[in-house]
């Protein structure tokens, strides 16, 4: 069922008329799924007669539709007169609705063009056609903030040289002026206004054409007014009129041999006859503009209760629900429409809401909704409590009157729904605490291309405002902007967490204390991303102001790919400021001009702040720019590019880094590149024992500044660069296990050097963990003008059990990658023996025994300790097969040294085998007492064969022994045998008998 209103009883035609609830009744009369339409009436005053095309640029499609067959079907071109937008053209708010603007840059440029299928006959009326009269007007509503740097740009052509063929232009300048050009075989109209008779100053103006070469003053003939003004006039010669269709489809905004307008066009109206002066003044409307659709405006309060209902208008207007006294659209049942309509409150009390949602999946697409009530918290569009799935979309919502608007507010368990492509405007003539979108206790919505402007002539205004458990939002782009007097944020994030910003136009603007990005400490906002975004703040000469603030306890944000831009201004003003809390920081870039931080770290722990790229700018006065500021413990920063580009006072305080009562603080590949005669690093705080470390770092040494606003002389600042090791042995292999020692060699004390030394084992691929040694330090103590202190050299050893050791010296000032090899040892031998004085037989009970093989001079010692010694030997020769000669010295503590020679048979050098017997000996033999001459009356005698395991011993009395044995002895073999006496006194002697076996 369709019910349409038409007649003058269903319209009201001023405020104070008493209007019969058309609407409701509909609503009232429409069941589940139906649709209710309403439609248009024609402005009044203006006659429609020779109305050839009308372009409200209120589409959302993306083209315009000629909506003059709907004023009138006689006299318009119809469709082809619809034109198709060009890429590059965005759509805007109006004069009158929406407007399109016309972007003068990219590729390809933006305009509109008459469909390709138009038949530009259609257009002749805009030509002189020999014989009748040349008449014809245009009225367009049009924003500048600039005129054309080249030549012209076109509001509307139809020609496409206008030197070369015939056609029709009406243009701007770039002398800064208004004008028409008409060429038939001559030109025959070139007029133009005044200087700056049209001001590219951001605001609507009104421009009007009318050409009537019928007028009786000739001088009259071509006029061109703006704002209802005449600016321009000039006589036509319709003699040399254009014939024929023209040379080109019909374009706003472009014309081939032109540049491209950068404007904003609204409300294009093109007649074949000459607009009267009353009806100018009735399209002027005192400057408040008349569309030439004049809606129908319905003095109800609306209450949606029809499931499935949809309210609609016909595709070429938009009728106006109204209400001075309480919510113009109520919509309280589910799965309802509400498109093409106007809604307004426009009432003094509080709290009223031009469009209030209380049902589940409601759809408000494609309408204008304004609240310039007077009370203070007038809502646009409220979704409250539990509306969820719903749809607010492609709207126009302008909110201005009292204090605390708000443009769209989602409020309590408004779950999962899609709010897109509306153009918001807040606060326009109001105080402060204006909101663009307000989200309380709403989770799951998705936000995208809206455009979000927040003002206020008071404080507190934000673009976008989460709060109280607003969790999992998206955000994505949106172009969003605040102003007021001071203390605006772009988006304010509180007690809300895991929401996603990305690819939003970000703007801050006020006096002091504004922000593009502000996330309150309170409870629960953490986990909140940030990315890439374009940000920017604008507190002149003012305080406080932060393209990203997170604030204590705003935990686990993650802040990447952002490009921020903080304007000049007084102390304190930062790029990203992180107060007291541990988030990501990564792949930012951010501008800074006058007294600023790029990056101010304060009281924070934790933080993790990487690849990202300051460039600060100083632009005069006695500021102070900094790029990264950090105050706090355990913060990593890493691969930072710091740039200080200009400043054009040498008095200026710039530093690339100021590291101010921090600890533990480490800097990893950062690069600082500071001004002549500025610093790279600021150290300074008044606590002791805090550090900090730089680690493979690019700056300026000579420039670190020591202390910065006090500093206690234990703050020190490690610069230090990576070692990675490997160890390989002589074939290239990687050797697992290997232990490797570092030390450095400068005369400090360790406690002033913290990689003084280190040991690490290699793993499977011969590396070892990457470690940082320090080249200097720097503090109050040792500092630029004293000199820093240094560490180097390093001495770096390897070993492993089975190779020989690697030593080598290293003096740290940059990276370092050491290679160590390792020979593989192929031999070792393991020497253990005694010693024995050749003269008393005693044993050596100290000193050093020294092996040596002749062959390789590889050699061994080891310590004498109760005439035992063992000595290993290794060699980088295979000697169990060669065989090879051993030399032993000894040298006992008192000078006393005897040697030994043996060869030694390998596998491939034994001497041939032979067999050993058993053999019996018997040795005796008396003891003397040297002293006296007589037999010693008691003792012991042993006898040890060499080469053998044989020996044997036994008591003597009276001075003689006898003792028998039985070695394993080769025949013809020479053996020594060692004959060793002790008496009971204590006396020794040693009796050596060289013997060869039987």
């Amino acid at each position: 069922m369709i019910i349409s209103y038409v007649t003058e009883a269903t319209v009201c035609v001023n405020e104070t008329s008493i209007c019969h609830p058309t609407i409701q009744a509909a609503i009232n009369n429409a069941t589940s799924g139906q649709t209710v339409v309403m439609v248009e009436k024609k402005a009044s005053g203006i006659s429609m007669s020779n109305i050839k095309a009308y372009y409200m640029f209120d589409n959302s499609d993306g083209n315009l539709t000629n909506m003059a067959g709907s004023l009138n079907a006689g006299s318009s071109i119809g469709s082809d007169g619809n034109m198709s937008v060009r890429p590059n053209v965005t759509r805007a708010a109006g004069k009158l609705g929406g407007a399109f603007w016309y972007v003068a840059s990219g590729a390809p440029y933006g305009y509109s063009e008459a469909h390709s299928g138009s038949n530009t006959t259609k257009w002749e009326f805009l030509h002189y056609q020999g014989g009748s009269s040349m008449t014809t007007s245009m009225n367009l509503w049009i924003k500048l903030t600039e005129y054309p740097t080249s030549s012209r740009a076109a509001i509307f052509s139809d020609a496409r040289t206008v030197f070369s063929e015939s056609g029709f232009e009406l243009l701007l300048r770039s002398t800064r002026t208004l004008g028409v050009n008409i060429r038939g075989t001559q030109d025959i109209l070139g007029l133009q206004t005044p200087v700056d008779a049209l001001p590219a100053d951001g605001n609507f103006h009104m421009v009007t054409l009318v050409i009537d070469s019928t007028d009786s003053n000739s001088s009259n003939r071509a006029r061109i007014y703006v704002d209802n003004q005449l600016k321009a006039a000039s006589s036509v010669n319709p003699v040399y009129g254009i014939s024929g269709a023209p040379t080109r489809y019909p374009t706003i905004a472009s014309s081939a041999e032109s540049t491209y307008t950068n404007s904003t066009i609204d409300e294009f109206s093109i007649w074949d006859r000459a607009l009267t002066d009353n009806e100018r003044s009735i399209l002027w409307n005192g400057g408040i503009g008349q569309s030439l659709i004049e809606y129908a405006q319905y003095n109800e309060n609306v209450t949606v209760n029809v499931t499935g209902l949809t309210l609609t208008s016909n595709a070429s207007t938009r009728p106006m629900i109204w209400s001075n006294s309480s919510h113009p659209l109520y919509i309280t049942a589910n799965n309802v429409t509400v498109k093409d309509m106007v809604i307004l409150y426009n009432g003094s009390t509080s709290s009223l809401f031009s469009v209030y949602v209380t049902s589940v999946n409601a759809t408000v697409y494609n309408n204008v909704i304004n609240n310039t009530g007077s009370g203070n918290y007038g809502h646009g569009v409220h979704y409250y409590t539990g509306s969820v799935s719903g749809r607010i979309e492609n709207n126009t919502i302008n909110i201005a009157g009292g204090d605390n608007n708000i443009a769209i507010r989602l409020h309590g368990g408004d779950d999962n729904n899609t709010i897109q492509q509306n153009i918001i405007s807040v606060g326009v003539n109001s105080g402060g605490g204006n909101l663009g979108i307000y989200v309380q206790s709403s989770s799951g919505n998705n936000f995208t291309q809206n455009t979000i402007s927040t003002n206020g002539a008071s404080s507190g205004n934000n673009g976008i405002y989460l709060f109280s458990s607003s969790n999992s939002n998206v955000f994505s782009l949106n172009n969003i902007s605040t102003n007021g007097t001071n203390t605006n944020e772009a988006i304010l994030i509180s007690s809300s967490g895991s929401n996603n910003f990305t690819y939003n136009n970000i703007t801050a603007s006020g006096n002091y204390n504004d922000k593009g990005v502000y996330v309150t400490g309170s409870s629960g906002s953490t986990k909140n991303m940030i990315g890439y975004n374009e940000i920017r703040t604008s507190g002149y000469q003012n305080s406080a102001n932060a393209c990203i603030h997170l604030e204590s306890s705003a935990n686990s944000t993650i802040v990447i790919g952002n490009l921020l831009v903080s304007c000049q201004g007084s102390p304190g003003n930062s790029g990203i400021y992180i107060e007291t809390s541990w988030n990501s920081v990564l792949n930012n870039t951010v501008g800074i001009t006058g007294w600023q931080y790029g990056i101010y770290v304060s009281g924070s722990n934790n933080a993790l702040v990487g690849n990202n790229m300051t460039v600060t700018e100083n632009v005069g006065g006695t500021d102070l720019v900094v790029g990264e500021y950090f105050s706090g413990s355990n913060n990593v920063v890493y691969r930072d590019i710091i740039n200080m580009v200009k400043a054009t006072n040498t008095g200026v305080t710039n530093s690339g880094m100021i590291i101010y009562d921090s600890n533990n603080n480490t800097f990893y590949d950062i690069n600082i590149t500071n001004l002549p005669g500025k610093s790279s690093l600021a150290l300074g705080g008044v606590s002791s024992s805090k550090y900090g470390y730089l680690v493979n770092a690019t700056f300026n040494r000579s420039a670190i500044t020591f202390p910065y606003n006090g500093a206690s002389t234990s703050t020190k600042l490690f610069v230090q660069h990576r070692m990675n090791a490997v160890v390989r042995d002589q074939s290239n292999n990687a050797v697992n296990g290997a232990l490797i020692y570092g030390n450095d060699t400068a005369s400090v004390a360790n406690t002033d050097n913290p990689s003084s030394n280190f040991s690490a084992t290699t793993n499977s691929t011969g590396q070892i963990p990457t470690q940082l040694l320090s080249e200097f330090m720097a503090n109050g103590t040792y500092n630029q003008t004293s000199g820093y202190l240094y560490f180097s050299n390093y001495v770096i050893s390897a070993s492993k059990s089975g190779y020989f050791p690697y030593s080598t010296s290293l003096n740290v000032t940059s990276y370092q990658n050491l290679s160590a090899q390792l020979e593989q040892v192929l031999s070792t031998i393991e020497i253990t023996a005694r010693s024995l004085y050749s003269l008393t037989g005693l044993q050596m009970t100290s000193g050093i025994a020294t092996a040596t093989i002749l062959e390789t001079g590889d050699s061994g010692s080891a310590t004498i300790s109760g005439a035992q010694w063992s000595i290993p030997i290794y060699s980088r020769t295979d000697l169990n097969n060669t065989g090879f000669t051993l030399g032993i010295f000894v040298n006992d503590t008192n000078g006393k040294s005897g040697y030994f020679v043996s060869r030694i048979f390998g596998s491939s050098s034994l001497p041939p085998q032979t067999t050993c017997a058993a053999q019996k000996w018997r040795l005796t033999g008396t003891v003397t007492d040297p002293a006296s001459g007589s037999f010693s009356s008691s003792g012991t005698v042993r006898v040890e064969v060499e080469g053998t395991q044989n020996t044997n011993s036994t008591a003597f009395s009276n001075g003689f022994w006898d003792i028998s044995l039985e070695p394993c002895l080769v025949s013809g073999k020479v053996y020594t045998f060692n004959v060793l006496l002790s008496d009971a006194a204590g006396r020794n002697g040693l009796i050596v008998l060289r013997q060869v076996a039987k």
